[in-house]
């Protein structure tokens, strides 16, 4: 299935995104943040090139695929209910409608 114009325009809107200092320092229990950050873009890079989305296996071949682990979406959900800054609120949606694409195109 190909991406259509509203896909592309969030894809490369998640792309240009500052990474936020609480993904960086976040300490949680749970798949490591920073890590989920580069496994988007990862997973965004492949789906432009019309790879297949694994989620069997992350990026590395290391460990299943973690952002299509459910704690994953909940984390970035949680943190977007409880949090009172705007820039944190825009990331972790912007993750989630990510993540919708993704799994979208699995």
């Amino acid at each position: 299935m190909k991406l259509n114009k509203n896909e592309k325009r969030i894809l490369n809107c998640f792309k240009e995104i500052l990474v936020p200092s609480f993904i960086k320092l976040e300490n949680i229990e749970g798949p490591d943040l920073m890590l989920c950050h580069e496994e988007l873009l990862n997973q965004i890079y492949n789906l432009e090139k019309g790879y297949n989305i694994e989620t069997e296996k992350d990026s590395w071949n290391e460990d299943k695929n973690f952002i299509f682990d459910g704690r994953y979406e909940r984390i970035l959900l949680n943190i977007f209910s409880n949090s009172n800054d705007t820039k944190s609120k825009y990331y972790c949606l912007l993750s989630l409608l990510v993540l919708q694409i993704l799994q979208a195109h699995i």
